[in-house]
């Protein structure tokens, strides 16, 4: 603020934010940290079908712990993206995305894909590691997706609802 001797300008603050820097591998997100409902910071979602979307809850029956949780709606089929922060990926390598999945209840029956590619948009989600499309179990189930990039950089993984309409709740952790 001194702009020349005895010469002072006054204080202007302006708000910013800078872009998050990726991770390497091994990557953890558990959700512990997160302030339900928002999403943990640096992650994203896009809200496709204009209904609910992906949050982090704890309270529902359906989920015991923190989790990433897509609400249903009852008129709308579930078409929302959850995208992690970007990740350090080399070309040749195979790696695995593993985690939990479940359901609500067992007469409900929830889809899930997951994409993988260079950016945090639907448009950027170019490559299908995992699809399940009959998750009916309202317990955690184990999830792996072995994958290897053809091309060295950052990558982001999008969780991809793609449930009917009023199928209840989908959780991963």
């Amino acid at each position: 603020s001194l702009c020349t001797s005895g010469l002072y300008s006054t204080w202007t603050t302006y708000g910013f934010t800078t872009p998050c820097a990726a991770v390497n591998v091994p990557y953890t997100e558990n959700f512990s940290t997160v302030t339900i409902p928002a999403l943990p910071s640096c992650m994203s979602s896009v809200d496709v079908n204009g209904g609910n979307t992906w949050i982090t809850d704890s309270t529902t029956t359906c989920t015991p712990t923190k989790a990433l949780v897509y609400r249903y709606s009852s008129t709308l089929p579930g078409d929302d993206w959850a995208f992690t922060r970007g990740v350090n990926l080399t070309a040749g390598v195979t790696y695995e995305l593993s985690f939990d999945v479940r359901g609500c209840t067992e007469n409900k029956q929830e889809k899930l894909e997951i994409k993988y590619g260079n950016a945090n948009a639907v448009a950027g989600m170019t490559n299908l590691i995992y699809s399940n499309l009959n998750i009916n179990t309202n317990s955690y189930q184990p999830a792996r997706a072995g994958f290897t990039p053809a091309v060295s950089g950052i990558y982001y993984f999008g969780f991809h609802v793609i449930s009917a309409a009023n199928q209840f709740y989908l959780s991963i952790d």
